[in-house]
């Protein structure tokens, strides 16, 4: 559970820092960290469908 709170943590704060390099012209930070914000909601999105998994096959 914590692993998955820190990857979603993660994921804001890279969406956060995606935001405030709006408007700035710095298309390769906008790039990257909207890149790791992605990745980081996938991979939450992954960690919970594998914790639910067990749940779902009892």
């Amino acid at each position: 559970m914590a692993i998955i709170g820190l990857v979603a943590a993660y994921g804001l704060y890279c969406r956060k820092r995606y935001i405030s390099f709006l408007g700035t012209g710095r298309v390769t930070d906008i790039q990257t960290w909207e890149l790791k914000a992605t990745l980081s909601w996938i991979a939450t999105s992954v960690l919970v469908f594998a914790m639910i998994i067990p749940l779902i096959i009892e």
